[in-house]
């Protein structure tokens, strides 16, 4: 019991401070959260419990079912036919890839899910500097 309260008050110290250490650093809070999680975690400061495990899975069920909510099934389906197909193709190639590297990398399985996760929102904040940087150029050149 007492290595799940000081893990609880552990992780409430994370998230207590992140937003505090990402404005001072100048980047977004998730990265610091990561990053604090990571280390602490090597210092030996979080260890892993039943009720750790638990509410984890519960968060990330709960991010789910709210990232489902995000969706605008009548604009979806109002979609042009040949975006929804490039864009089904990126999709099946991003877990294709993600596949690939989870056999050979042998990693564990919900890799196949978190991969393409964490590369797709990369993907559109590079597309959206190239976008900027094509308009800069472009007004220069006007």
């Amino acid at each position: 019991m007492h290595h799940d309260i000081s893990l609880i008050i552990t992780l409430a110290l994370i998230i207590i401070f992140s937003p505090f250490i990402a404005k001072l650093l100048r980047i977004p809070t998730t990265p610091i959260e990561i990053i604090l999680g990571a280390f602490l975690g090597y210092a030996g400061l979080l260890h892993g419990s039943h009720l750790f495990e638990f509410v984890a899975e519960v968060g990330f069920l709960f991010l789910m079912f709210l990232a489902g909510m995000e969706i605008n099934l009548r604009s979806f389906l109002r979609t042009d036919r040949i975006l929804l197909q490039r864009i089904t193709l990126y999709l099946l190639s991003l877990y294709a890839l993600s596949a690939l590297a989870v056999w050979y990398f042998e990693l564990s399985r919900i890799f196949f899910i978190l991969l393409p996760l964490m590369v797709a929102p990369h993907f559109y904040n590079t597309k959206d500097e190239i976008d900027e940087l094509i308009t800069a150029v472009r007004m220069f050149y006007e």
